[in-house]
């Protein structure tokens, strides 16, 4: 062994321990926290603790200071002493000395660092926090104590020690980074230091990586925050050769991306600390020394963390106490804890930290040698923390009845229906998982083609968002069940409505694949292109991209559901940014094989998108100890699915659902009746099965071929068929073997993700045979039967108007509406010093375009709504904000208080400005307007802002930048850079917003019904024409009245009838944007015949947004 090593590692040359000299590794402090004295001398002046003698103190004053949280912790059993030198051997030990070179590595990303970045390091110090706890070395001592304790032993924190000593061993319970600001000053000092002599006995006589590594032993309770105690700092260089082990242990080879589906040999920080521990435990004849007696503290420890959360934590233990202590008998009734037993219980000193137990917890979830252990040495799990012991178990444990320790992780797999956030857990789990972003790349490269670009074609994706969609459904984890639901049998069970299966057994289900589409650039969201565009720069730091700037993509997974009358909406959205790295893309282009990436699951191996799929879904269903956590119990809605993927054609699933229908009986018995043989009924039902398509509760029928196309794809089922002896005749013949259903194409389906868009109404969210949950209340209340206050309106306005991503069309309004854009220099710097304004005037509309086109008809088909009563007071329609006018405020309409925010935000951006001089700033209103014809119209809410106008934005409305296309996709027409076009894609971007998002919409409310009314009339004379007509019950003569003076003055006496100017700015919107149309053409509706007085040509030229004039408006607000 070489003098360095002797130095390095602290032993002497045959081997043995020599930790106590020199004092170079471990210094020694002042214990008291906040005191930064330090003495590493050889004759220290510290003393030390006189009952534990454990810690030190610079002075008798720090020692005073430090009692009331050191006291808790002093004169344990064992000493404390003990401890330290435990950690003393841990920090100088081989073994750990590498394992906290891997963990620095990994928690400082210095793998995925350059040479220039390493370089960069060495001359500052990089820190890293072990902290360990102690356990049982006997893993049936840790089962012992690791199960939820009896009420009359509330934790041994009554009667002590069970009495049986335990060896105990230290395990790493966590790892942090040390922030700056807590790294004292004389381990910096001692840090220069270290480097300095490391730095003389190099070759190179080149400055090493130095880490600063703390090793702490925690304590603490409810009175005080956690505080180390045993505390033990060393300075750690790291090595050349383990920085590229690391490397290469991080990084995957391609034979392995997909690894085992039972174990994790990838080499991260969970799976090296596991490791570790897992080697302590291993030393059963203490070789190392690290083993010492397990104390009452840690016995507390395991046995709290045994349940399962923090609160039921401490539920047990005040529930257990307060028993204890005021003799209450033992039952299963819930007790009332007083709030003065509750916090006297939260600031004594004993009360144990939650902190420690939540660690403790995740440390026991994230290491699978105590499952092993508990099947090895025949434990009952069901005794055990079931979410942390057993969690990974495939199958649900036969229990009698459901536990209520372990319901909330019990429920989504037992007889009740899973919630909407159970899914989206399962969906966030696997976007994120790491085991499957190889697949995704794959994915990615292979839909967009990026294999087949050159080098320019590729650059031109590393400055843009391009995105996949995945979409999933769920199906039986165990092939089995999925084979018993996926034929005739259960076919006719579900028609029959007697699927016992239902109530008689819950069934795991998984998520599989179901289709992969591109994501074009109009369908991206605002926000997700925003989150892009921070992912993008963030990559690009990190030098994913090797120089160039980096390919990430937008990955978007989700699960569909809708049915016949609606369209298809999206549930249950999660949304990752993904890098595509170049590997990858050289592995696509020349590899083609595909027996590096995808192992041999089932049969082909050509290595395209349908295998890519396969292959994931494969890994996913492989798992069955569910470690990627992914399982959940399978709805109703999926069975019937799986029932209906089984019929080889649409055609006859229709056939099927229709029979199923109300209308099946009657239309029998008229056929009946009318002499139909029994053969002919059938067909002569199928040619008219519009009922079925109307109605809402029949499910997609996309969705089902979607289905039946995943299952002619993957080879598996025909493979477990076989296996599992199912008798063909049972299950479609050819579907699973791939040979039947030629109409159908095996490949991955492309979904058009434009059905994505749906309208939220009444019975979309109502459950339970349409009555609102108390839970969804708070979010749903203002979509369900009742008018919404005007509050909401406020609040409605205000998001509206601090949106980040409507800001740029904001910027541009006001740029068009000013023309600043056609200013010089001189003219815009005058306008600098001076308020200019910008009003956007809001209306609510149907968020459903063909609810306001069924609201739109002509005088001669349909009465108009005029007044309250006559409404459909019980119909509840979702509305949206839709802008109907722009128009620029003098400066002498601008209010003193506006004045006021404008001047103070004008004052702030200044001062932040590199040359200190003021931007251009606009005072920005919006406004939502009521009134009638006999008095002025006014503002019932208005919120103001200040909005800065960028140079980039002038310099984009002169052309002198980036096109429009690039910022505004194609939402309803041609890009044109004028103020009608920005105004149609901003409402059309508010109309989109299906999950809303951005939190604007609200119950329609009946005036904006009305208006909408009124506004189908062709002109103002019409409308007053039938309005007279209706209020005098007047006959309609073939033509028009007289006395259009009279008509205007009837229609003046009505105080609730809407000013006619309103009604004149919500009709040129519908005839502007195109989005009414298109909604028309597609939905059946003549949208000629709706406007066709009015209608200038074909209708959608020549209409301008409206300036409304200001001057004739009374500015108030109401209550």
């Amino acid at each position: 062994m070489s003098e360095k090593d002797i130095r390095y590692y602290r032993v002497d040359k045959n081997g043995r321990e020599a930790i106590e000299s020199p004092r170079r590794l471990v210094n020694m402090y002042c214990n008291r926290a906040g005191c930064q004295n330090q003495d590493s001398r050889e004759n220290p002046t510290y003393k030390r603790c006189s009952k534990c003698r454990a810690v030190y103190y610079c002075s008798p004053d720090c020692q005073k200071l430090a009692w009331p949280t050191h006291k808790v912790v002093c004169n344990l059993e064992p000493d404390t002493a003990t401890f330290r030198k435990i950690h003393k051997r841990v920090v100088t030990n081989p073994l750990f000395i590498q394992v906290f070179q891997i963990l620095a590595i990994y928690k400082h990303g210095l793998h995925r660092m350059n040479e220039d970045e390493l370089e960069s390091l060495r001359s500052k110090p990089f820190t890293l926090a072990v902290l360990m706890q102690y356990e049982p070395a006997n893993i049936k001592d840790f089962l012992r104590y690791f199960k939820v304790p009896p009420a009359n032993d509330p934790l041994m924190l009554r009667t002590g020690d069970d009495g049986k000593p335990v060896v105990a061993i230290p395990q790493i319970v966590a790892s942090s980074i040390i922030p700056d600001r807590l790294v004292k000053q004389v381990d910096i000092e001692r840090w220069k230091a270290g480097r300095e002599t490391e730095r003389k006995d190099s070759s190179d006589n080149k400055p090493p990586l130095l880490a600063i590594v703390r090793i702490s032993q925690w304590f603490g309770g409810q009175k005080t925050e956690n505080q180390s105690f045993n505390n033990i700092t060393s300075f750690l260089p790291i090595r050349d050769n383990v920085l590229e082990f690391a490397r290469r242990g991080y990084e995957p080879t391609l034979s392995s991306i997909l690894p085992e589906p039972t174990g994790d040999s990838r080499m991260d920080i969970a799976n090296v600390v596991g490791y570790t521990n897992e080697f302590v435990r291993a030393d059963r004849k203490n070789h190392y020394q690290l083993q010492t007696k397990l104390t009452i503290t840690d016995k507390r420890l395991l046995a709290m963390a045994s349940i399962r959360s923090r609160e039921k934590v401490l539920q047990h233990l005040l529930e257990a106490l307060y028993r204890l202590d005021f003799k209450v008998p033992d039952s299963d009734t819930a007790l009332h804890i007083p709030a003065a037993f509750k916090e006297r219980f939260m600031k004594h000193p004993d009360s144990p930290s939650l902190d420690w137990i939540d660690y403790l917890r995740k440390k026991v979830l994230r290491e699978r040698v105590y499952l092993q252990a508990a099947e090895e040495h025949g434990y009952d799990p069901d005794t055990l923390l079931r979410d942390v012991v057993a969690g990974t178990q495939m199958v649900e444990l036969e229990v009698p009845e459901c536990q209520k320790l372990d319901w909330p992780s019990h429920k989504v797999t037992c007889g009740i229906e899973p919630g909407i956030a159970a899914f989206q857990k399962v969906h966030k789990r696997l976007a994120t998982n790491p085991f499957l972003h190889p697949v995704f790349q794959m994915l990615i490269i292979y839909k967009h083609g990026l294999h087949l670009m050159s080098e320019d074609a590729l650059n031109s994706f590393r400055s843009k968002p391009f995105g996949l969609a995945l979409v999933t459904q769920f199906e039986p984890a165990d092939i089995r069940d999925f084979l018993y639901r996926f034929s005739l049998n259960s076919m006719q069970e579900l028609l029959d409505d007697q699927d016992a299966n239902d109530t008689e057994k819950a069934v795991v289900a998984i998520p599989q694949i179901v289709a992969a589409s591109v994501i074009s650039d109009q369908k991206l969201s605002q926000d997700e292109k925003g989150k892009w565009k921070h992912q993008h720069a963030v990559c690009h730091e990190k030098g994913l991209g090797n120089g160039r700037l980096p390919l990430v993509a937008v990955l978007r997974v989700f699960q569909f559901f809708g049915g016949q009358n609606t369209p298809f909406h999206c549930g249950q959205n999660v949304t990752l940014f993904l890098s595509i790295t170049d590997n990858w893309i050289m592995l696509a282009k020349d590899r083609m094989s595909g027996s590096d990436i995808i192992p041999r699951p089932t049969g082909d191996l050509t290595k395209d998108i349908a295998n890519i799929v396969q292959s994931a879904n494969e890994f996913i269903r492989s798992d069955v100890k569910n470690d990627l956590r992914l399982r959940i119990k399978l709805t109703k809605l999926d069975k019937q699915l799986m029932a209906l993927a089984s019929i080889s054609s649409r055609e006859k699933v229709v056939e099927c659902l229709a029979f199923r229908s109300a209308a099946y009986g009657q239309i029998l018995g008229a056929l009946a009746g009318m002499g139909v043989p029994q053969e002919g009924r059938y067909a002569a039902m199928m040619n008219d099965y519009e009922e079925f398509v109307r109605d809402s509760q029949s499910p997609g029928l996309a969705w089902i071929d979607y289905l039946r196309a995943k299952v002619m794809r993957e080879r598996t089922y025909a493979l477990a068929a076989r296996q599992y002896g199912y008798d063909s005749d049972s299950i479609l013949q050819g579907l699973v073997d791939g040979t039947g259903c030629t109409d159908l194409q095996p490949g991955v389906p492309e979904i058009a993700l434009d059905m994505s868009e749906f309208a939220l109404n009444c019975q979309d969210q109502c459950f339970n045979g349409g009555q609102c949950q108390k839970k969804d209340w708070p979010s749903h209340k203002l979509s369900c039967g009742v008018e919404p206050v005007n509050g909401t309106f406020q609040k409605i306005l205000h998001r509206f108007l601090t949106n980040p991503f409507l800001y740029i069309v904001f910027r541009m309004l006001t740029i068009y509406k000013h023309q600043l854009y056609l200013m010089k220099e001189d003219a815009l710097n005058a306008l600098r010093s001076k308020p200019f304004g910008l009003e956007l005037f809001i209306q609510f509309e149907p968020a459903d375009a063909k609810v306001l086109l069924k609201s739109i008809s002509t005088l001669a088909s349909k009465k108009l709504s005029l007044t309250i009563g006559s409404d459909k007071a019980n119909e509840a329609v979702v509305a949206i904000p839709q802008i109907v006018a722009v128009s620029v405020i003098p400066e002498q309409e601008i209010t003193r208080m506006e004045f006021t925010k404008w001047k103070g935000a004008l004052e702030k951006a200044a001062g932040r400005s590199r040359d200190g001089k003021p931007p251009l700033q606009a005072v920005l209103r919006v406004s939502q307007w009521y009134g009638g014809e006999k008095t002025p119209a006014i503002k019932i809410n208005t919120v103001t802002t200040s909005l800065v106008i960028p140079d980039d934005s002038l310099r984009f409305a002169r052309g002198q930048s980036l096109p429009l296309i690039s910022t505004l996709p194609y939402p309803v027409g041609e890009p044109c850079q004028d103020i009608a076009k920005l105004v149609e894609y901003t409402n059309t971007v508010l109309r989109g917003d299906d999950d809303d998002g951005w939190r604007l919409r609200t119950k329609l409310t009946r005036l904006d019904k009305r208006l909408i009314a009124f506004a189908s009339a062709p002109s103002n004379l019409a409308l007053r024409e039938a309005v007279y007509r209706q209020l005098l019950e007047f006959p309609t003569p073939g033509g028009a009245l007289q006395s259009p003076h009279l008509l205007k003055e009837i229609s003046r006496s009505d105080t609730d009838f809407p000013i006619l100017m309103w009604i004149d700015y919500l009709r040129r919107k519908l005839i502007r944007e195109r989005i009414y149309r298109v909604t028309a053409e597609e939905s059946g509706y003549d949208f000629e015949s709706m406007f066709k007085d009015i209608l200038p040509g074909n209708g959608l030229e020549g209409q301008e947004v409206p300036e409304v004039p200001l001057d004739v408006v009374k500015v108030s607000v109401s209550c």
